[in-house]
């Protein structure tokens, strides 16, 4: 019975979702009427077209990317693929180019949450902990909308990596590439890594396969995967050497966790499946002239700080006791939550010119932990108050 009750509760909050994030396009659509083309996009429709532009490049025929707003021409260079095979698909059925984004994007969308609901399935402890991190995670935000009253425009409003509703409201590729992500890094059941132990080069392959394609839709993620399940492997790690007094056993019990640890695995695959596509993404937007001048204006920088905690909101505040109680209650499959979290705020103040990249997908782990939070600070007796908490959460 719990696990319908799971399931309808999933498939409720995704039609809702889903409802959510495709009304505003069919309602601009109708309302442009015979005067006027809708030009299909809500957000951001400068990025918006340049996706289009990607994917006629492959309506056209071609697997090789050209900048299209330039009248230099080069031989083209292996990016953008994913929009590029939209386009051929477009082509092969005779399609709209803009429908076949907008599938896309939903399609995505479905991945992505049930990707999280998977994940928070595998790293929270309890039923209702489950629910409420998965409704704030798909449609929670921050105190953006009181910023606006004095005249502030905050990054919950505009960095769609960051949120899953933002994210699938945009394009395709930032929740396709993000369910991609989780899924990578979502620790698996005992029972299921010991049944995958029999058969773990499969699992393996799998690794490979999910990195090598999250590689080419969404290259950050894979450093991000890589940070946080490294952060993983050394918590791990240095919590297995506390245990220890002598020096002299330190190198095995290291060489032990990592030869036991799946995260280690995981890493491993991704190296092999992921890097190679990163590493040939830096070498040509080094090397190719065209790529080099657009890059060198490509920057991302992160928000400031009053700006980051205010679109992370309520959400932020929460979870600071909810990570407390992970690490009070030691659960060692709840920690990739303050793991992610922790390096993910880090990594967003690293000094280089894409730092904003690495707010991919970190309104999931702080949901997370904010649905612990919510949890110890509002006992189900206190049903009346979560619910008003999470509505301006959610707002």
């Amino acid at each position: 019975m719990l696990r319908k009750t799971d399931t309808l509760f999933m498939i409720s909050m995704g039609l809702l979702f889903v409802g959510l994030i495709t009304a505003p396009y069919l309602w601009g659509n109708h309302s442009a009427g015979n005067e006027y083309e809708f030009g299909g996009f809500l957000l951001n429709p400068i990025d918006g077209n340049s996706y289009l532009a990607k994917m006629y490049q492959g309506w056209q025929g071609n697997w090789r990317f050209q900048l299209p707003y330039t009248s230099q021409v080069s031989e083209g260079v292996y990016l953008f693929l994913y929009y590029l095979a939209l386009g051929q698909l477009t082509r092969l059925v005779n399609g709209s180019l803009l429908t076949t984004f907008h599938a896309a994007r939903v399609i995505g969308s479905v991945l992505l949450l049930i990707s999280i609901w998977n994940f928070y399935g595998r790293v929270l402890p309890k039923r209702r902990i489950k629910w409420l991190a998965f409704a704030l995670a798909l449609f929670g935000s921050g105190f953006g909308w009181a910023a606006s009253f004095f005249g502030l425009f905050t990054s919950d409003f505009w960095v769609a990596e960051g949120y899953p509703f933002l994210s699938s409201y945009a394009n395709p590729h930032f929740p396709l590439g993000m369910a991609i992500l989780i899924w990578i890094i979502t620790p698996g059941k005992d029972e299921e890594i010991r049944r995958l132990r029999k058969s773990r080069y499969r699992s393996d392959i799998l690794v490979v396969m999910a990195s090598l394609i999250l590689g080419i839709i969404l290259p950050f993620g894979i450093i991000l995967a890589l940070v946080v399940l490294g952060g993983l492997v050394i918590w791990d790690i240095w919590e297995r050497l506390g245990h220890v007094k002598g020096k002299s056993w330190r190198s095995e019990i290291i060489i032990d966790s990592l030869r036991r640890s799946d995260n280690f695995r995981k890493i491993i695959g991704i190296l092999i499946g992921g890097i190679p596509i990163l590493i040939y993404d830096i070498w040509i937007t080094q090397t190719d002239p065209l790529l080099a001048n657009w890059n060198a204006q490509n920057l991302t920088i992160s928000p400031p700080v009053w700006d980051l905690s205010i679109s992370l909101g309520i959400t932020l505040i929460l979870a600071l006791p909810g990570a407390w109680m992970i690490w009070k209650m030691r659960n060692s499959a709840a920690r990739i939550l303050i793991v992610w979290s922790l390096l993910g705020l880090l990594m967003l103040y690293v000094p280089w010119g894409l730092q904003r990249r690495f707010m991919l997908g970190l309104f999931v782990p702080l949901a997370g932990l904010a649905g612990n939070g919510l949890d110890f600070l509002l006992p189900r007796r206190k049903g009346l108050a979560a619910a008003a908490i999470f509505l301006v959460a959610i707002l």
